[in-house]
């Protein structure tokens, strides 16, 4: 049997994710036994915009960042998607405290954002 009448007798992979659902992007493959989630994924959130299954085996993922700008460079893979659910608890540190009218803020770095996803909090 030629490889190319093997290829086609296998089965497409099943669309495992929605659009509109928020995910992380793996950066390397989890080793077995393995607890860090931290280290493999980043923390940056992103949203699928869009997906591509029809023409191909593996469904190609598109994604945006929160304020909805695309990713530029092509689509994911599902094995380099995490889901995830947003939590009301997020990480990140305070680099600023202040006081304005009264009320104690704090400017909010959050972890695996740069500065432009700075926000004040109140205290």
């Amino acid at each position: 049997m030629s490889r190319a009448i093997r290829l086609q007798q296998k089965k497409k992979q099943k669309v495992k994710y929605k659009v509109g659902q928020t995910v992380r992007v793996q950066y390397k493959k989890e080793k077995v036994g393995s607890r860090s989630y931290n280290e493999q994924a980043g923390s940056q959130r992103y949203i699928i915009t869009r997906i591509d299954a029809k023409s191909r085996r593996h469904p190609l993922y598109f994604l945006s960042d929160e304020k909805g700008r695309e990713l530029s460079g092509g689509g994911f893979l599902q094995s380099q998607l995490v889901p995830i659910d947003l939590g009301d608890t997020y990480r990140g540190r305070a680099i600023k405290k202040y006081t304005r009218g009264g009320k104690k803020y704090a400017t909010v770095r959050w972890k695996g954002y740069n500065s432009e996803w700075d926000t004040d909090v109140a205290i």
